[in-house]
């Protein structure tokens, strides 16, 4: 599926690896996108700030390169790729395929949904 236009949407966190930082207090705000690179900022739960720059790519993904300092005080940076999917919903589904740069550069994986900014709402 082609990544669709972000800017302006919001997903929360619905699971993550052990070793990654977002969880389902986690919301991730796209706030540019154009045909080559797209912005985000992220937080909640254990983020205190994230920020995402990623790249548009030819297979219809974003790879994602993203640093965030947690609530304990933490600076962490890694990489991932995400895609994009509809639920049997309807619902837009983001995947992310990630790996830590820093600490102990463990891999993981982690699923979004996307939500009205700030409520428990999937979007329509």
């Amino acid at each position: 599926m082609t990544p669709p236009r972000l800017k302006g949407r919001t997903f929360r966190a619905m699971s993550n690896s052990a070793h990654g930082q977002s969880g389902s207090a986690t919301e991730m705000q796209f706030t540019d996108d154009d045909d080559d690179y797209v912005t985000a900022t992220y937080a909640g739960g254990g983020v205190r700030l994230g920020q995402v720059l990623a790249k548009r790519t030819v297979d219809d993904a974003l790879d994602m390169h993203y640093h965030a300092g947690s609530t304990s005080g933490e600076i962490r940076a890694g990489h991932g790729r995400a895609t994009f999917a509809a639920d049997r919903q309807g619902k837009m589904r983001m995947f992310i395929e990630w790996q830590w740069l820093t600490g102990d550069h463990s891999p993981g994986h982690s699923e979004w949904i996307e939500v009205w900014p700030g409520t428990d709402e999937p979007a329509d």
